[in-house]
């Protein structure tokens, strides 16, 4: 996380996420906060695309990640 959230756009994202985060049951609510954390992987990228497009960077980020992991784990077969 940025040290000044008015200057980062995923710290911006997840808060306009959080109610949907805060209405999930605690297990999920967990879940879902340590995925968008892991959009921090793609920062320049998605501060890149500017803040009009934030959701839609933040979306690419997780399909992204999600998609890594898939080859990673029929990699390991």
């Amino acid at each position: 996380m940025s040290l000044f959230p008015n200057d980062d756009l995923i710290a911006k994202e997840i808060e306009s996420w959080r109610s949907f985060s805060d209405s999930l049951r605690a297990k999920d609510k967990k879940l879902f906060n340590e995925m968008i954390r892991q959009c921090y992987r793609h920062i320049k990228a998605i501060n890149s695309n500017g803040e009009q497009r934030t959701t839609t960077s933040v979306m690419m980020s997780l399909i992204l990640i999600q998609h890594q992991l898939i080859q990673f784990l029929l990699n390991k077969k």
